[in-house]
């Protein structure tokens, strides 16, 4: 007989939410589930939902029995209802049956099938698509494109994103300006700005997460001026999920110099977007929430044009 963990699911009372991203770790008792094993998520009616897992902690050194188990799965909840979805593990032999069955796979993870409304996060890398003949790593969710600068054949500087692209109703459209693309900033205090903007040789990019449903991509750097000083490192993490155009993000900044000599004017992530008539942008954080539409920048709690 298949074992069941019951994950209650909570919302704003004011907010409908529409397959809504949701990652929700699992603890399991020692010799409880043996990594690779068979598992399926299901909704109060015994539906199947497509969902994808990882082992982040194992009991031992052999990695046979997770200790940790992260899931990750998108849910429709209506203002102020509770569901409750259930993950099921521990099947005998012919009990799971084909459709739903998922499994940790080799990387980590496994999803259930049909993944999220037909889509999929996809990650790709494309040679020499720079306009510098940088490589660029493609993440693809089947509604938003980000492609990130990986390397380039000549010394010149380039910034952490080289496109981003949203599906619309006439196909692809480019919603980053001609000529600027994301990055982050600092500004000290002598109002000198050190940038994201660097030889990509100076930055590091992985693939942290390569699942169907949700996949993460780090990214560690230095700030850098336009005379190569440098000015504390960076870590920013990208969260992508299947079927969506929206971006979680990330961002560690790490003060390495003395308080004393150092101090700061401003620090954020500034985002020149091209939306067009019909395309909005949003970002929000725990200082407040701003919007953008048409052409110009997203207003965040810093202040028009940069999203702080």
């Amino acid at each position: 007989m298949a074992r069941r963990i019951p994950l209650k699911i909570s919302g704003a009372r004011d907010v409908a939410y529409r397959r809504c991203p949701v990652t929700q770790g699992i603890p399991f008792a020692e010799g409880e589930f043996r990594r690779g094993a068979p598992f399926r998520l299901i909704d109060e009616k015994g539906t199947p939902i497509a969902a994808q897992a990882a082992p982040l902690a194992t009991w031992s050194p052999d990695l046979e029995y997770v200790r940790w188990l992260l899931v990750d799965f998108q849910l429709d909840q209506e203002p102020g209802e509770e569901r409750t979805v259930f993950f099921e593990y521990g099947f005998e032999d012919g009990e799971l049956g084909g459709a739903s069955d998922a499994r940790p796979g080799e990387n980590g993870h496994g999803a259930a099938k049909p993944v999220a409304h037909g889509h999929e996060v996809r990650i790709e890398r494309l040679r020499a698509q720079g306009p510098n003949g940088e490589d660029t790593l493609r993440v693809d969710t089947g509604v938003l494109r980000v492609d990130f600068t990986v390397n380039a054949r000549q010394p010149v500087r380039s910034d952490i994103i080289e496109r981003i692209s949203v599906l619309g109703e006439d196909g692809w459209v480019d919603v980053v300006r001609p000529g600027g693309t994301p990055l982050l900033f600092v500004r000290d205090q002598y109002g000198r700005e050190f940038t994201s903007v660097t030889h990509p040789s100076m930055r590091q990019l992985e693939i942290e997460e390569a699942g169907p449903l949700r996949a993460g991509i780090c990214v560690k750097g230095t700030h850098v001026n336009e005379f190569g000083d440098t000015l504390c490192p960076y870590v920013l993490r990208f969260h992508f999920y299947a079927g969506k155009a929206e971006v979680r993000i990330v961002h560690t900044f790490i003060f390495d110099r003395y308080p004393h000599d150092t101090s700061l004017q401003a620090i954020g992530l500034r985002i020149p977007l091209d939306l067009g008539q019909e395309l909005r942008a949003a970002v929000g954080g725990s200082g407040g929430a701003g919007s953008a539409s048409g052409s110009g920048g997203v207003a965040g709690p810093g202040g028009a044009g940069d999203a702080n």
